[in-house]
């Protein structure tokens, strides 16, 4: 086997045997690579955007559960519903974080009254508007 070393110092590819032999990628090799790399990086960010959304929801409907439960604890000991949902920590709330929602507003708390008794509601709405926990109708 003849080894043709001449262009070593030019970096251009060595000759072998008559068949040229590679140092690296193309430039072409390379791009195709990083669209790859890109589209794989924008369908993940998609993803756990919408995973992160998801989440989000079930924590306010499992916080709007906990502050009607604790409006209702309240009702039960002290015979009126709480003026506010204030009033709830720290004797039925341990955290007053939890008044707030995910995307950073306060829980909405309504008493209404009907002809059997009188309800109270606990919810919030997500960005796009959806409501989550128990809405009045």
């Amino acid at each position: 086997m003849r080894i043709n070393l001449e262009n070593q110092l030019t970096n251009r590819p060595l000759r072998v045997a008559g068949h040229l032999t590679r140092r690296g990628f193309t430039l072409m090799e390379i791009l195709v690579v990083m669209a790859i790399i890109v589209v794989l990086a924008g369908l993940g960010s998609v993803a756990f955007m919408n995973e992160l959304e998801r989440s989000k929801e079930k924590t306010a409907a499992i916080n709007s559960t906990t502050i009607s439960t604790a409006a209702k604890s309240y009702k039960t000991n002290t015979g009126e519903w709480p003026g506010s949902l204030q009033e709830l920590v720290p004797s039925y709330l341990e955290k007053p974080e939890t008044l707030i929602d995910p995307w950073g507003q306060p829980f909405q708390f309504q008493v209404v009254e009907d002809e059997n008794n009188r309800t109270c509601y606990v919810w919030t709405t997500t960005k796009a508007g959806k409501p989550l926990g128990n809405a009045p109708k």
